[in-house]
Parts: C-alpha cells; structure tokens; sequence
C-alpha cells in the first residue's frame, strides 16, 4: 500500500486492515499523518457550542459596514470624479442618440412613388403573353436558335448584313 491510499483508507475508517497497518508501521509520514488526524479529533471531542450574545449579528453587520465604508474625504472625492466621468458619458451618449436618430431619419425619409410609364405597361403585357404562350406550349420558345454570343458578320455583299441563318 502506498500513502495516498493509506490516507483515503484512514479518513474514510478503513485503515484498520493488515496491508494498512504493516504500511504504517513503515513509514514515518504516514505515522505523523496518523497522529495530526487523531490529535485534530480529540481537539474537538472538547468543544462546545458557543451561545453567542442576541445582537451579534446586528453588531458583527454594522461593524463590517463600518470598516467596508471609505472615510468621508475619500466618498466626497469619488462622488465629484463620478460627476464628472457622468458628464462625459452623457456627452458621449447624446452623440450616439443624435447619429442614431440621423440614421433613422435618413433612412425613413419619404421617397418618390414609383410610376409606370407606357413603356413599362407594355413590357409587362408582353412578359405576360410570353409566360402564358410557353405554358400552352411548352416548345414554343426552342423555335428561336440559342443565343451564342455576338454573330459573326457576312462577307460584304452576301445578304446584305444578315446573318447566314436567315434570322
């Protein structure tokens, strides 16, 4: 057995069996361990409650109250530092008001409605007349060629500038 667990064995009461013993008997530390233990018990088979007085507890409070509490020099001089750092929070904290409210106002500012020319009503017509031809016919829109960029021009002469697909 080593001291580690002679010491576990001896404070949870099991260190009366043969392996804790002969340990015991060989080591010195563990013997000092042993007599520490059983000197602290003893110590406290003697004591007894201490009835304490009925305003203990409101005298032990305003005494800690008392020696926690700064002397009046010391709470004066925090106090004028607090006022001042208070000015400049306040300083700091009407300057981010005024942002936010600047931000707020920017972005809620009324805008113009928005208006629909002609132009814009007739593209709408014709989107809507191409979405319904391609739900009836579903091929409808392979009639035209892919669009693979930009055509190549034809020689001068040959179709006047149109395109060799005749489109």
């Amino acid at each position: 057995m080593d001291c580690a667990n002679f010491r576990k064995e001896f404070l949870d009461g099991a260190g009366e069996a043969a392996d804790a013993d002969e340990h015991l008997a060989m080591c010195g530390q563990c013997q000092a361990f042993k007599a520490e233990v059983e000197a602290a018990w003893a110590m406290l088979d003697h004591w007894s409650e201490i009835d304490p007085p009925r305003d203990f507890k409101s005298r032990f409070w305003a005494k800690a109250r008392r020696s926690a509490r700064p002397p009046l020099r010391e709470r004066m001089a925090l106090a004028l530092e607090s006022l001042s750092a208070l000015g400049r929070n306040w300083l700091s904290a009407a300057a981010m008001l005024l942002l936010v409210l600047l931000a707020i106002g920017l972005f809620s500012w009324p805008r113009r409605p928005v208006t629909y020319t002609e132009a814009d009503k007739r593209d709408e017509q014709l989107l809507l007349e191409i979405n319904r031809l391609v739900s009836e016919q579903p091929d409808f829109l392979f009639a035209f060629d892919e669009w693979s960029g930009p055509r190549e021009e034809e020689p001068k002469g040959e179709g006047q500038g149109k395109s060799s697909k005749g489109v």
